[in-house]
Protein backbone atom coordinates (compact mmCIF):
# COMPACT_ATOMS: atom_id res chain seq x y z
CA UNK A 1 0.00 0.00 0.00
CA UNK A 2 1.10 3.26 -0.93
CA UNK A 3 0.98 6.63 0.25
CA UNK A 4 -2.05 8.63 -1.02
CA UNK A 5 -0.77 10.87 -3.51
CA UNK A 6 -0.81 14.75 -2.74
CA UNK A 7 -3.88 15.86 -4.46
CA UNK A 8 -5.97 12.94 -2.76
CA UNK A 9 -4.35 14.30 1.12
CA UNK A 10 -5.43 17.88 -0.12
CA UNK A 11 -9.15 16.31 -0.71
CA UNK A 12 -9.38 14.96 1.87
CA UNK A 13 -8.04 16.91 4.16
CA UNK A 14 -10.72 19.77 3.07
CA UNK A 15 -13.25 17.20 3.66
CA UNK A 16 -12.70 16.80 7.27
CA UNK A 17 -11.82 20.37 7.98
CA UNK A 18 -15.08 22.43 5.74
CA UNK A 19 -17.77 21.29 8.32
CA UNK A 20 -15.68 22.01 11.43
CA UNK A 21 -13.79 25.58 10.51
CA UNK A 22 -15.42 27.62 12.41
CA UNK A 23 -15.33 25.39 15.60
CA UNK A 24 -11.56 25.16 14.89
CA UNK A 25 -10.73 28.63 14.33
CA UNK A 26 -12.97 29.87 17.52
CA UNK A 27 -10.93 27.22 19.91
CA UNK A 28 -7.66 28.90 17.52
CA UNK A 29 -8.75 32.41 19.11
CA UNK A 30 -9.62 31.50 22.14
CA UNK A 31 -7.23 29.05 23.07
CA UNK A 32 -4.61 31.87 22.09
CA UNK A 33 -6.17 34.46 23.46
CA UNK A 34 -5.71 32.01 26.68
CA UNK A 35 -2.66 31.36 26.23
CA UNK A 36 -1.20 34.88 25.87
CA UNK A 37 -3.45 36.17 29.33
CA UNK A 38 -2.42 33.68 31.21
CA UNK A 39 1.47 33.54 30.13
CA UNK A 40 1.01 37.52 30.43
CA UNK A 41 -0.27 37.87 33.77
CA UNK A 42 2.46 34.88 35.07
CA UNK A 43 5.04 36.82 33.63
CA UNK A 44 4.44 40.43 34.55
CA UNK A 45 3.69 38.84 38.17
CA UNK A 46 7.24 37.40 38.05
CA UNK A 47 9.05 40.30 36.68
CA UNK A 48 6.39 42.99 39.47
CA UNK A 49 8.00 40.72 42.03
CA UNK A 50 11.62 40.95 41.17
CA UNK A 51 11.60 44.47 39.46
CA UNK A 52 14.64 45.95 41.24
CA UNK A 53 17.14 43.54 40.01
CA UNK A 54 15.61 43.55 36.45
CA UNK A 55 16.14 47.42 35.87
CA UNK A 56 19.94 47.04 37.74
CA UNK A 57 21.09 44.43 35.84
CA UNK A 58 19.08 45.36 32.35
CA UNK A 59 20.17 49.19 32.47
CA UNK A 60 23.65 47.88 32.97
CA UNK A 61 23.83 45.56 30.31
CA UNK A 62 22.19 48.07 28.05
CA UNK A 63 24.79 50.46 29.58
CA UNK A 64 27.42 48.01 28.64
CA UNK A 65 26.90 47.47 24.80
CA UNK A 66 26.24 51.17 24.92
CA UNK A 67 22.37 51.02 23.97
CA UNK A 68 21.70 54.01 26.26
CA UNK A 69 22.64 56.84 27.56
CA UNK A 70 21.07 55.93 31.23
CA UNK A 71 24.34 55.80 33.93
CA UNK A 72 24.61 52.95 36.33
CA UNK A 73 26.91 54.31 38.80
CA UNK A 74 27.49 50.38 40.33
CA UNK A 75 27.68 47.20 38.40
CA UNK A 76 25.14 44.92 40.15
CA UNK A 77 25.48 42.16 42.56
CA UNK A 78 26.37 38.33 41.85
CA UNK A 79 23.18 37.84 44.01
CA UNK A 80 20.87 39.97 40.95
CA UNK A 81 22.59 38.50 38.16
CA UNK A 82 21.38 35.01 39.34
CA UNK A 83 17.97 36.40 40.54
CA UNK A 84 17.52 37.57 37.16
CA UNK A 85 18.75 34.16 35.77
CA UNK A 86 16.06 32.51 37.47
CA UNK A 87 13.06 34.82 36.74
CA UNK A 88 13.94 34.37 32.88
CA UNK A 89 13.97 30.63 33.41
CA UNK A 90 10.73 30.90 35.29
CA UNK A 91 9.04 32.83 32.18
CA UNK A 92 10.50 30.33 29.76
CA UNK A 93 8.95 27.77 31.98
CA UNK A 94 5.79 29.80 31.51
CA UNK A 95 5.79 30.08 28.08
CA UNK A 96 6.63 26.53 27.40
CA UNK A 97 3.86 25.09 30.12
CA UNK A 98 1.16 27.48 28.15
CA UNK A 99 2.21 27.50 24.49
CA UNK A 100 2.01 23.18 24.71
CA UNK A 101 -1.40 23.59 26.51
CA UNK A 102 -2.32 25.95 23.60
CA UNK A 103 -1.17 23.27 20.94
CA UNK A 104 -2.68 20.59 22.89
CA UNK A 105 -5.76 21.77 23.07
CA UNK A 106 -5.65 22.29 18.52
CA UNK A 107 -4.57 18.79 18.32
CA UNK A 108 -7.30 17.42 20.43
CA UNK A 109 -9.84 19.64 18.64
CA UNK A 110 -7.80 18.44 15.19
CA UNK A 111 -7.66 14.49 16.09
CA UNK A 112 -11.40 14.19 16.99
CA UNK A 113 -13.59 12.38 14.22
CA UNK A 114 -16.41 14.82 14.91
CA UNK A 115 -16.33 18.54 16.65
CA UNK A 116 -15.33 18.54 19.82
CA UNK A 117 -16.61 21.01 22.16
CA UNK A 118 -14.52 23.94 23.50
CA UNK A 119 -14.66 23.18 27.08
CA UNK A 120 -13.32 19.11 26.46
CA UNK A 121 -10.75 20.58 23.86
CA UNK A 122 -9.06 22.63 26.68
CA UNK A 123 -9.75 19.87 29.52
CA UNK A 124 -7.90 17.17 27.15
CA UNK A 125 -5.15 19.45 25.91
CA UNK A 126 -4.12 20.42 29.84
CA UNK A 127 -3.98 16.97 30.57
CA UNK A 128 -1.40 16.51 27.40
CA UNK A 129 1.01 19.25 28.54
CA UNK A 130 3.67 16.85 30.01
CA UNK A 131 3.11 13.69 27.36
CA UNK A 132 3.20 16.97 24.38
CA UNK A 133 5.73 19.15 26.56
CA UNK A 134 8.74 15.98 27.08
CA UNK A 135 7.79 15.05 23.49
CA UNK A 136 8.30 18.68 22.36
CA UNK A 137 11.94 19.35 24.49
CA UNK A 138 13.09 15.49 23.70
CA UNK A 139 12.64 16.10 20.31
CA UNK A 140 14.09 19.67 19.84
CA UNK A 141 17.13 18.92 22.06
CA UNK A 142 18.25 15.79 20.02
CA UNK A 143 17.62 17.70 16.54
CA UNK A 144 19.62 20.50 18.39
CA UNK A 145 22.28 17.91 19.04
CA UNK A 146 22.40 16.47 15.95
CA UNK A 147 22.46 20.25 13.89
CA UNK A 148 25.56 20.77 16.12
CA UNK A 149 27.31 17.99 14.02
CA UNK A 150 26.90 19.27 10.14
CA UNK A 151 23.21 20.53 9.22
CA UNK A 152 22.05 16.60 7.82
CA UNK A 153 21.39 14.87 10.66
CA UNK A 154 19.15 17.65 12.22
CA UNK A 155 17.00 17.76 8.92
CA UNK A 156 16.88 13.73 9.16
CA UNK A 157 15.76 14.19 13.12
CA UNK A 158 13.39 16.60 12.20
CA UNK A 159 11.64 14.13 9.38
CA UNK A 160 11.71 11.12 11.71
CA UNK A 161 10.30 12.60 14.33
CA UNK A 162 7.59 14.97 12.63
CA UNK A 163 4.26 12.62 14.14
CA UNK A 164 5.73 12.22 17.25
CA UNK A 165 3.21 15.03 18.80
CA UNK A 166 0.63 13.49 17.53
CA UNK A 167 1.34 10.05 19.00
CA UNK A 168 1.75 12.14 22.59
CA UNK A 169 -1.66 13.19 22.16
CA UNK A 170 -3.03 10.01 21.39
CA UNK A 171 -2.37 9.05 24.65
CA UNK A 172 1.39 6.97 24.07
CA UNK A 173 4.48 7.72 26.82
CA UNK A 174 7.12 10.07 25.28
CA UNK A 175 9.67 7.82 24.13
CA UNK A 176 6.84 5.28 22.26
CA UNK A 177 5.88 8.25 20.56
CA UNK A 178 8.95 8.96 19.87
CA UNK A 179 9.82 5.44 18.28
CA UNK A 180 6.60 5.66 16.56
CA UNK A 181 7.46 8.49 14.42
CA UNK A 182 10.20 7.18 13.04
CA UNK A 183 8.93 3.98 12.93
CA UNK A 184 5.80 5.82 10.48
CA UNK A 185 8.24 7.94 7.98
CA UNK A 186 11.16 5.48 8.27
CA UNK A 187 11.56 4.29 4.04
CA UNK A 188 9.29 6.90 3.38
CA UNK A 189 11.40 9.92 4.76
CA UNK A 190 11.06 12.24 1.17
CA UNK A 191 7.57 11.10 0.50
CA UNK A 192 6.44 12.50 4.25
CA UNK A 193 8.22 15.53 4.61
CA UNK A 194 7.78 16.35 0.86
CA UNK A 195 3.99 16.54 1.27
CA UNK A 196 4.48 18.37 4.40
CA UNK A 197 6.50 20.52 2.86
CA UNK A 198 4.15 21.50 0.07
CA UNK A 199 1.26 21.92 2.46
CA UNK A 200 3.27 23.98 5.00
CA UNK A 201 4.19 26.13 1.81
CA UNK A 202 0.76 26.97 0.70
CA UNK A 203 -0.36 27.00 4.77
CA UNK A 204 2.23 29.32 6.06
CA UNK A 205 4.95 30.84 3.49
CA UNK A 206 2.42 32.00 0.98
CA UNK A 207 0.13 34.02 3.35
CA UNK A 208 3.11 35.64 5.15
CA UNK A 209 4.72 36.41 1.85
CA UNK A 210 1.04 38.04 0.59
CA UNK A 211 1.40 39.82 3.90
CA UNK A 212 4.67 41.37 3.87
CA UNK A 213 4.35 42.29 -0.09
CA UNK A 214 2.38 45.92 0.28
CA UNK A 215 5.11 46.97 3.03
CA UNK A 216 6.93 48.44 -0.04
CA UNK A 217 4.10 50.37 -1.51
CA UNK A 218 3.85 53.33 1.48
CA UNK A 219 3.27 55.54 -1.04
CA UNK A 220 0.45 54.71 -2.62
CA UNK A 221 -2.80 56.35 -2.21
CA UNK A 222 -4.78 53.46 -0.76
CA UNK A 223 -1.32 52.46 1.35
CA UNK A 224 -3.21 52.70 4.61
CA UNK A 225 -6.13 49.69 3.59
CA UNK A 226 -3.42 47.71 1.54
CA UNK A 227 -1.18 47.81 4.75
CA UNK A 228 -4.80 47.49 7.01
CA UNK A 229 -6.05 44.07 5.05
CA UNK A 230 -2.23 42.73 4.80
CA UNK A 231 -1.97 43.04 8.80
CA UNK A 232 -5.39 40.76 8.88
CA UNK A 233 -3.69 37.88 7.13
CA UNK A 234 -1.34 36.54 9.39
CA UNK A 235 -4.61 37.03 11.81
CA UNK A 236 -6.79 34.72 9.24
CA UNK A 237 -3.87 32.66 8.36
CA UNK A 238 -3.46 31.31 12.16
CA UNK A 239 -7.43 30.77 12.57
CA UNK A 240 -8.37 29.13 9.24
CA UNK A 241 -5.17 27.40 7.35
CA UNK A 242 -3.11 26.27 10.55
CA UNK A 243 -5.58 24.19 11.71
CA UNK A 244 -6.01 22.91 7.92
CA UNK A 245 -2.61 22.26 7.98
CA UNK A 246 -3.10 20.45 11.02
CA UNK A 247 -5.83 18.13 10.10
CA UNK A 248 -3.76 17.72 6.53
CA UNK A 249 -1.05 16.22 9.01
CA UNK A 250 -3.23 14.06 10.73
CA UNK A 251 -4.63 12.53 7.30
CA UNK A 252 -0.86 11.82 6.68
CA UNK A 253 -0.19 10.39 9.65
CA UNK A 254 -3.40 7.97 9.54
CA UNK A 255 -2.17 7.02 6.14
CA UNK A 256 1.44 6.25 6.93
CA UNK A 257 -0.03 4.75 9.71
CA UNK A 258 -2.39 2.60 7.17
CA UNK A 259 0.90 1.50 5.20
CA UNK A 260 2.60 0.46 7.98
CA UNK A 261 0.46 -2.05 9.33
CA UNK A 262 -0.67 -2.85 5.53
CA UNK A 263 3.06 -3.85 4.84
CA UNK A 264 3.58 -5.85 8.57
CA UNK A 265 0.02 -7.62 7.72
CA UNK A 266 0.69 -9.00 4.20
CA UNK A 267 -0.96 -12.51 4.46
CA UNK A 268 1.40 -15.70 3.60
CA UNK A 269 0.09 -17.85 1.24
CA UNK A 270 -0.37 -21.07 2.78
CA UNK A 271 2.31 -23.89 1.72
CA UNK A 272 0.08 -26.91 -0.38
CA UNK A 273 1.09 -30.47 0.78
CA UNK A 274 1.72 -33.39 -1.23
CA UNK A 275 -0.58 -36.58 -0.11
Amino acid sequence: MQLLEIDELFKSSWLVYKPRAIRLALITFLASAVAAIVTGFLIGLTVFIGRTPIIHVGGWILQFFKLTLVSIPTRPSMHDFILCGIIALFCLIYLLIVGTWFSATLWHAVLQPTNIDIGDAFEEGFKSIPRLLGVTVLVNTMIAIGSLFLIVPGILLSGWFVFAPIAAIKGNPIIKSIKYSRALVLGRWWAIVGRLILAGIIAVVLPRMIAQAPQSISSHPNATLVLLLAGIIPFLQALFLSPWYMIFKRMLYENAEQNMLTNFSTPVAPTLTLE
